[in-house]
């Protein structure tokens, strides 16, 4: 097993983010009348016309991916970070990467079609929000740390 003192400052602030973000993104289902289907995903106008739900669906579909690749991300980081195996492998962190901007604009687009038809602007949706940007946070980590091994090492020639 990899020691996570030996590991990157990039890496250990992307996991942190990682982790952060999800134990945030559950926490955001513990919000009463967030992942609810019921009043709070019903439009209805004030003339009397009937309430819309069409675009329950839609935000559903976000939520569900944007939690599923938040899951892989988090233990494709884990890897990273624990196994001696896959130190090192550009590959799995490649995938975490996407996996993790994927996931933070998955979630932007949930919300930005939940708020669309909301008139105040609730706790969960910014607990939800920080969520996004943790994530986003977390790739943007791992790209540096990508970035970060690629360069050539300039100095004098021996």
């Amino acid at each position: 097993m990899a020691d996570f003192q030996t590991q990157s400052t990039w890496i250990k602030l992307a996991f942190l983010f990682m982790d952060i973000s999800m134990v945030l993104y559950l926490y955001c289902y513990d919000i009463s009348g967030w992942a609810t289907v019921g009043r709070a995903y019903q439009f209805c106008p004030a003339n009397g016309g009937t309430c819309n739900s069409d675009w329950v669906v839609p935000v559903e579909v976000c939520h569900v991916i944007a939690y599923l690749c938040s899951l892989v991300c988090l233990v494709l980081m884990m890897t990273v970070v624990f196994f001696d195996e896959v130190k090192g492998d550009k590959r799995v962190l490649i995938a975490s990467v996407v996996l993790s901007l994927l996931s933070g604009l998955l979630i932007i687009i949930g919300v930005i079609l939940f708020r669309r038809y909301l008139t105040n602007f609730t706790y969960s949706d910014c607990v939800t929000i920080m969520t996004a940007l943790l994530m986003i946070g977390s790739g943007i980590f791992g790209i540096v740390e990508l970035a970060g091994n690629h360069q050539k090492k300039v100095g004098p020639k021996k």
